[in-house]
């Protein structure tokens, strides 16, 4: 006599049901809804973007490009506050500090050196500080990395823990560009480097990161140069 289950269809001996197969448990996981120590572990993982944009650095000394543009960055805070902030990761609040200390990163992302109040000396005061080496306890509220000194023509720098925003030089390389001149256009041989910025999206949205590289390509190219 055969026997079978209540509906009539005949037991399949030593097979797994199918929402006991390895497939269905790992669905099962996915698919459950997050816990309370789940969703605070997904909120505390950041990802970074990066917005990248061309300056023209013809005018500006080669041992004068990080300070140049280090202080057209600095300088152009103000006018995007948004851009200074940094996400606690271990409680996940979101502050924006009102100082903007530039901290010059060395190649393993601690600050090499680190200048406080940095939007308030023009560009050459700053590139004396940098050249003096100053340190501080502060981790600094804006990094910024030359690996174009490496020879690397753009970078994604790495956000730390301690900022949410790096600012990478790439190298300059001359080449042939356009140019605008007494209203018209000309081919002409110019100093040509990438500036990128790394960023928190959660402190950081993508319109105001160009934005703000925008504000610091112009800040750059004029008289701060």
């Amino acid at each position: 006599m055969t026997l079978t289950s209540p509906t009539g269809a005949r037991p399949r001996r030593g097979r797994p049901r199918h929402q006991d197969s390895p497939r269905a448990r790992s669905r099962a996981r996915r698919d459950a809804p997050a816990t309370e120590q789940g969703a605070s572990r997904v909120a505390g993982v950041a990802t970074q973007l990066t917005t990248v944009v061309e300056v023209d650095l013809t005018d500006v000394p080669a041992d004068r490009v990080l300070a140049v543009v280090a202080a057209g960055a600095v300088h152009t805070i103000g006018d995007h506050p948004t851009v200074l902030g940094r996400v606690d990761p271990e409680t996940g609040v979101l502050s924006r500090p009102s100082a903007v200390h530039l901290a010059v990163l060395a190649e393993d992302g601690t600050p090499d050196v680190v200048v406080e109040d940095a939007d308030d000396l023009t560009a050459a005061a700053l590139a004396r500080r940098l050249a003096e080496g100053h340190g501080s306890a502060q981790q600094g509220t804006l990094g910024v990395v030359d690996t174009g000194s490496l020879g690397a023509l753009v970078d994604t720098p790495l956000v730390g823990r301690d900022r949410s925003t790096v600012l990478g030089i790439g190298a300059p390389v001359r080449r042939p560009v356009v140019v605008a001149l007494d209203g018209g256009e000309v081919i002409a041989v110019r100093a040509m480097a990438h500036l990128s910025l790394s960023y928190d999206p959660r402190v950081l949205g993508t319109a105001d990161a160009a934005r703000f590289m925008s504000s610091v390509r112009h800040a750059v190219e004029g008289d701060l140069a």
